[in-house]
């Protein structure tokens, strides 16, 4: 299974509803996502689950729950807290994907996002973050379908 955590001001604001029940979520802030979902995770017998988001959340959630998560950072992070699609920058460098896939904290390389930072899966910018996957033999999750793209001048 694939799921995400986010930051919680994103998480806990305007969360879309359940596309399944309709329903809003019952997390009331970014900090009760975590016991619910482990909640939920629990009630549902999942034993392993693809956890995406920025490497801070993905690590927090990993050591609240070991061995129910494999760490797949999603970058890069478009998302604001108010939920706009504006690059902000957020791409780990290579050097530290390689920490932590060499410490066992990503077995995962992404959620890749280019899409809403107005980039494509070819960008000469990836390149690095495929060829550490390569080198790890890591599977490679990139977001697809449709979306916002942030469109960059040159002069942003």
């Amino acid at each position: 299974m694939h799921l995400h955590t986010l930051a919680a001001a994103w998480s806990a604001e305007a969360t879309p509803l359940n596309p399944v029940t309709g329903l809003p979520s019952t997390a009331t802030t970014g900090d009760d996502l975590l016991p619910q979902t482990l909640m939920l995770l629990d009630a549902h017998n999942v034993q392993l689950a693809v956890l995406s988001g920025p490497l801070e959340s993905v690590q927090k959630w990993m050591r609240a729950a070991p061995g129910l998560f494999v760490g797949a950072p999603q970058f890069p992070m478009t998302h604001t807290s108010t939920r706009t699609l504006e690059l902000e920058g957020y791409l780990p460098s290579p050097d530290e994907i390689r920490q932590v896939v060499e410490t066992g904290q990503v077995g995962v390389l992404g959620e890749i996002t280019a899409q809403y930072a107005g980039m494509i899966p070819s960008d000469p910018t990836l390149d690095p973050y495929f060829a550490l996957a390569e080198e790890f033999d890591l599977p490679v999750g990139i977001h697809t379908g449709s979306g916002t793209i942030a469109i960059l001048s040159s002069e942003d």
